[in-house]
């Protein structure tokens, strides 16, 4: 094991303490030891950590998580390695990685030597990368089976999850419309090469489709639910693929009025060769290592952006530190942020 004699005895970290529907009320910072790694284990000191949404709506759902109170929270980070387990000869001290694993909103982290990734620096860029690029990147062609020319719509587009979405369909050669609620995404989403943005608060996305787009759409990345969700599958092409990203629609399908039964439901996805699949993450893994050599090196040349929200330009905070990590969650849950919500660990 590399020496830790540098290394803090105790860190902090959230855990969740029990159910409630804000996040801050269900989660506590505590002050835990920090122990020495294990013979194939590496201690990453957390630079950058991403905001998701799964974290929040896991805090008020039941039947969601198994674990007993309580457990830690967060999927994500951005770091350097701070000690090496005896058996780890692939990897450096202060080498900048990356990691998904339960309990990224930390100081430290133990984990794996062979679950992290080595990203070529230490930025906050390469967060928005992993669970949002690699939903994103995976859920478009494993479960979307995108290909160029199709008309590709986009929910929530300026979203960390959105914003990928856009460039991994534009990348194919698809026809990208982007679905946003505010001028200020809709400039953003412009910039990013989106063929047609819809402004829900200016506009109604269906009747823009039904004007616009009368044979409908290929693909649609559903993340929203309620009646956007109605208004998507209506406006599905022949042969369309709509794919609902886990937990986000579904614990918003409750607001759908009048939606249709399910035979009603199965005519006119067999009627019309369609199809609605439900996608997560954790069900593609195996995908994981070949996508993420192939967005790590778009992001470094330029061909892939991601825009960071750590609070210091649209609201005057800086989101720093594990309290932070609660700010930017109520940040992401008041759908103000643009981008990939980002705290920085000090």
């Amino acid at each position: 094991m590399a020496d830790t004699e540098d290394l803090p005895l105790t860190y902090k970290m959230l855990m969740v303490h029990k159910l409630a529907q804000k996040f801050q009320e269900a989660v506590k910072i505590e002050t835990v030891t920090l122990t020495s790694p294990g013979p194939d284990e590496i201690i990453v000191k957390n630079r950058y950590v991403g905001i998701n949404a799964i974290d929040i709506f896991i805090t008020p759902i039941k039947n969601i998580v198994s674990k007993k109170y309580p457990y830690p929270v967060g999927l994500e980070s951005v770091g350097e390695v701070v000690a090496l387990g005896t058996d780890v000869d692939c990897l450096e001290l202060g080498q900048p990685v990356a990691y998904i694993g339960m309990g990224a909103y930390s100081e430290f982290m133990t984990v794996k030597g062979r679950e992290v990734i080595p990203i070529p620096e230490l930025k906050p860029e390469y967060v928005g990368l992993l669970v949002s690029g690699l939903t994103a990147s995976i859920g478009l062609d494993k479960v979307g089976d995108l290909k160029a020319g199709e008309k590709v719509i986009i929910t929530a587009a300026a979203g960390g999850l959105g914003q990928i979405c856009v460039q991994w369909a534009k990348n194919y050669g698809c026809h990208v419309i982007a679905i946003c609620s505010s001028e200020e995404e809709a400039a953003y989403l412009m910039a990013l090469g989106c063929d047609r943005v819809i402004n829900d608060k200016e506009e109604k996305v269906g009747d823009v489709l039904k004007e616009e787009y009368a044979d409908g759409v290929d693909v649609v990345w559903e993340t929203v639910g309620g009646e956007v969700f109605l208004t998507l599958l209506n406006n599905l092409a022949i042969k369309g693929r709509m794919i609902i990203i886990e937990c986000i629609a579904s614990n918003m399908m409750d607001e759908v009025k009048n939606s249709p039964n399910i035979n009603e439901l199965l005519e006119k996805l067999n009627s019309n060769s369609q199809c609605v699949r439900g996608f997560s993450l954790f069900h593609y893994s195996e995908y994981i290592p070949a996508y993420l050599g192939q967005l790590i090196p778009m992001l470094k040349c330029g061909k892939m952006k991601v825009h960071v929200d750590n609070g210091q330009q649209s609201i005057g905070v800086l989101f720093s530190g594990v309290e932070g990590i609660i700010k930017g969650a109520e940040h992401l849950h008041n759908d103000v942020s643009i981008g990939k919500v980002v705290v920085e660990m000090l």
